[in-house]
């Protein structure tokens, strides 16, 4: 009896012990970007959504494009290289159509600026250069047309008024793609014959050429 109770006892610590390593977290990684200081970028095909170099706005709910913009671009800066993060304090949309039949030109605008910067940051718990996943916090749109106007930001429930989208960047083509993940929603809207509503998930689309290129790298 003795011999089976220990027997019993180290196969409960063994199974413990399994369990405790099978529960444990990933440790987050540390990211170094490289060159620090300023970074522009600017759309290029293929965006990921139809192979133009248009960054594209999708509504999840019924596949319509709420709007496309031929020309896009960014100015960030790199903090430091052991930040881990880039600022993208300004974000311009040019060229904008409301999506529907007959395109009607469209007002788009980022809710960047220098005080409330979008801010794009590594995702990854495992390194697999040469591309990175990453996400970039703090999205919003104000979208403006003849019949429709709306903001665009983070979900209704819980109340987060900006949102996050999510791609990926390759080191060694100096490219920022995003693929249409996140949590971006409609927050609010006015007309936009029925193709938004309020609450309403939407995929952002686009590929954009990043100079200086950065590298993005975890130790």
């Amino acid at each position: 009896m003795p011999g089976r109770l220990t027997s019993l006892l180290a196969g409960g610590v063994t199974a413990a012990v399994a369990v405790g390593l099978t529960g444990t977290p990933a440790h987050a990684l540390t990211w170094t970007i490289t060159p620090a200081g300023n970074v522009v970028g600017g759309n290029v095909a293929p965006n990921g959504y139809d192979g133009s170099k248009d960054v594209v706005l999708v509504n999840k709910r019924n596949g319509a494009v709420i709007w496309r913009c031929p020309n896009a671009s960014f100015s960030g800066n790199v903090p430091t290289p052991t930040s881990g993060f880039v600022r993208m304090p300004s974000v311009v949309f040019g060229g904008c159509a409301f999506g529907i039949g007959a395109p009607i030109s469209m007002t788009v605008t980022g809710s960047a600026t220098p005080t409330n910067p979008w801010v794009l940051s590594p995702t990854e718990t495992v390194y697999t250069p040469p591309q990175i996943d990453v996400k970039i916090d703090a999205v919003g749109f104000n979208l403006a047309c003849p019949g429709c106007t709306a903001t665009v930001g983070g979900p209704l429930v819980p109340n987060q008024p900006l949102g996050t989208i999510t791609g990926h960047y390759d080191n060694t083509t100096r490219r920022l793609v995003l693929t249409g993940g996140g949590n971006l929603t409609v927050r609010s809207v006015s007309g936009c014959f029925g193709y938004l509503l309020a609450g309403d998930g939407v995929a952002f689309y686009g590929s954009y050429l990043l100079s200086p290129g950065l590298t993005i790298t975890s130790p």
